[in-house]
């Protein structure tokens, strides 16, 4: 069971609790058909971030000029806006600029060269969301669960 800090309740009422590694390790290279739990906080943070960006652009423009900038073309950085995981398990986005076309055969060696030397990783998975489930369409990305 669940302790207070690891509980969530969502807009509908219902109590939440965080995915464990047993959970996690599921999705890898297999996306989830369904939309997996954001606490409220990470929600109501999320909409209102969104809310300000669309403002002044679209959210593909202002990935684009946060992430790709700088000229680089792959981009690994903890999600702003994570899923709900025991505290453990970290969740990371490879994000892949548009012009750069990756195989997805090279997808595990991107995030070894891109994993964070302060981590003490002992697994990690990935996927790709399914269509249906991409809040960002324009940008490929990979989600990446890390378990420390």
């Amino acid at each position: 069971m669940a302790t207070g800090y690891c509980t969530n309740i969502n807009s509908f009422g219902d109590t939440i609790i965080p995915m464990n590694w047993d959970i996690v390790k599921n999705f890898h290279k297999n996306p989830p058909e369904i939309k997996l739990p954001r606490t409220v906080e990470t929600i109501e943070r999320y909409e209102a971030n969104m809310k300000i960006i669309k403002e002044k652009q679209t959210v593909p423009e202002y990935l684009m000029d946060k992430y790709f900038s700088t000229g680089d073309k792959i981009v690994f950085n903890r999600n702003d806006y994570p899923y709900f995981t025991e505290p453990n398990i970290y969740h990371f986005l490879l994000w892949i600029h548009p012009g750069m076309k990756v195989k997805d055969c090279m997808i595990s060696k991107l995030i070894d060269s891109h994993m964070p030397d302060t981590l003490d990783v002992k697994e990690y998975i990935y996927f790709e969301n399914h269509g249906n489930n991409k809040s960002i369409q324009e940008i490929r990305h990979f989600h990446v669960f890390i378990r420390c």
